[in-house]
C-alpha cells in the first residue's frame, strides 16, 4: 500500500485537493498558494498539503559544487 502510505489515508482527498488547485488555476491564474520565488516556497501534495519553504535546499547544496 505504498500510495496510501503516501498520500497518509484516502487518495481521494489528495485527488480533490489537486483538483480544486487546478481548477482554480484555470480560473484565475492563481492555485490557492504563492507563485515560485526567490523563496522557493513549494506546495507538498502528500499525506499533508503544505507549503514548505525551500524543500530541496540540502539536495542543491550537495550538488552546488558540481553545477556552474
Amino acid at each position: 500500500e505504498g500510495w496510501r502510505a503516501w498520500v497518509g489515508g484516502s487518495p481521494d482527498a489528495l485527488g480533490r485537493t489537486v483538483r480544486d488547485a487546478f481548477a482554480a488555476f484555470a480560473r484565475t491564474g492563481d492555485p490557492g498558494w504563492p507563485a515560485y520565488g526567490p523563496e522557493r516556497l513549494t506546495m507538498h501534495l502528500g499525506a499533508a498539503v503544505e507549503l514548505v519553504e525551500d524543500p530541496l535546499a540540502a539536495s542543491r547544496e550537495r550538488c552546488a559544487p558540481v553545477l556552474p
